[in-house]
């Protein structure tokens, strides 16, 4: 099943259950506060819609409508909570040969590990938002906790070696580690050119990026000076 839910209502509350897609924010190429859901890199790419790419959750989602304040007409809060034991899917990595992302070597596939969340409690993603709407504006304010979709790599020896003499002592480790990212977004109705206007700004706290000193450091550690006609003839 791509989505199966339940959905119970009473009064200002509306809870649902189920695997599901949540998308928050007002983005359509790019996600800011569309990132709940995992993406699927196997196919698509670029050319994809976001609609078709996002991979349904086990989650469970609440709203509470506030009802209004002069000059809000309409305020909600609303959050979800994706535990680990149900769910703890990341986005996967697209498969050597696609055309859908850069191509790698062989050679650097095979020396390459991917760690994954548990399917534990502390694995689990949750968020918050706040809703409000006045006169012909939509606000948003979120905070939410997910996973990247491109997770860095960063280098590890197998061994400890004072200086590296072999690259088969060093993997690449892929590793999802958890973000939080806080925004906001903006969406209204312009009455004289009749058009819809969006804009959406996120931060994204202590997300890992690639660093090549530092995810790579053991390639950047004390080397041993060669004598130029040796150096010539490795072709170093």
């Amino acid at each position: 099943l791509w989505e199966c839910y339940f959905d119970l209502s009473r009064g200002p509350a509306f809870v649902r259950i189920g695997k599901q897609i949540l998308a928050w924010g007002e983005t359509d190429v790019f996600r800011l506060l569309d990132a709940i859901n995992p993406l699927d890199n196997t196919f698509g790419g670029s050319f994809e819609d976001l609609d078709d790419l996002r991979i349904p959750l086990w989650l469970l989602r609440g709203t509470y409508d506030l009802g209004g304040l002069v000059p809000i007409t309409s305020l909600m809060i609303e959050g979800f909570w994706v535990p680990g034991p149900w769910d703890a899917r990341v986005a996967p990595i697209a498969p050597a040969g696609t055309p859908y992302s850069a191509p790698l070597p062989v050679e650097t596939l095979q020396f390459t590990r991917y760690t994954y969340p548990d399917k534990s409690m502390s694995s689990s993603r949750w968020g918050v938002r706040l809703n409000a709407q006045i006169s012909r504006a939509n606000i948003t304010l979120a905070h939410y906790k997910t996973y990247p979709d491109t997770p860095a790599t960063h280098t590890v020896l197998l061994r400890e070696v004072p200086i590296l003499l072999n690259l088969n002592d060093v993997i690449g480790v892929v590793s999802y580690e958890p973000i939080q990212i806080t925004g906001g977004s903006l969406s209204f109705w312009e009455s004289m050119t009749d058009a819809v206007i969006r804009a959406e700004v996120a931060w994204t706290w202590d997300q890992p990026v690639f660093i090549p000193q530092e995810n790579t450091a053991t390639l950047f550690g004390p080397g041993i000076p060669l004598p130029p006609d040796l150096a010539d003839e490795i072709g170093v």
